[in-house]
């Protein structure tokens, strides 16, 4: 009865770890920020891109640490960083002093093995054989061995979570060969 005991204080213990280990979001693990006018995006190349209403900005990955991710965008000769443990986004042209742009809205969770890479509504073009996910909250809708543009709405996946802002998630398919019909 005692091994029993210890067996599932140990399993319980590996399970909280697991759990909460994958939950905690910093400066070296964030893929996509959410700010009050758009995004934030890590690309499959490890550039970045950042999207707002009416632009869309490519982005060099200068830099990580624990609490930040620290970008450049050579259109504009500015310096950006994602400041996660503050959740605070702030610019510096040239070597000016660093400002504030704006607040971070949210650090969107996706399904365990997928990357952020769209918000609700807009799309994602990739070559490669991917999975999708699309939704929030643990809720999401699933599409499988698809390539393209995809777009990330309710009309095209269904609404997983009515009244929550969404996210379009993909993963590379790892063996495109296994269950896409060849």
């Amino acid at each position: 009865m005692k091994n029993y005991f210890i067996l599932a204080l140990l399993l319980a213990t590996t399970t909280l770890i697991s759990v909460t280990g994958t939950a905690q979001v910093t400066g070296r693990n964030v893929t996509f920020v959410q700010i009050p006018d758009g995004s934030f995006a890590l690309n499959t190349d490890g550039t970045w891109k950042q999207r707002t209403h009416t632009t869309v900005s490519d982005l060099k990955e200068t830099k990580r640490d624990e609490s930040s991710v620290y970008l450049f965008d050579a259109n504009r000769n500015t310096s950006i960083q994602l400041d996660i443990a503050k959740k605070e986004v702030y610019t510096a042209s040239d070597k000016s002093e660093k400002t504030k742009l704006c607040d971070v809205t949210k650090i969107l969770e996706g399904p365990v093995g997928y990357t952020r890479c769209a918000l609700d509504n807009m799309t994602f073009d990739t070559n490669q054989l991917v999975d999708v996910a699309y939704g929030a909250d643990g809720k999401f809708k699933y599409k499988t061995h698809v390539s393209g543009t995809i777009k990330f709405d309710a009309k095209t996946f269904g609404d997983p979570a009515p009244g929550v802002d969404k996210v379009g998630y993909y993963k590379i398919v790892a063996n495109p060969s296994i269950g896409s019909g060849d």
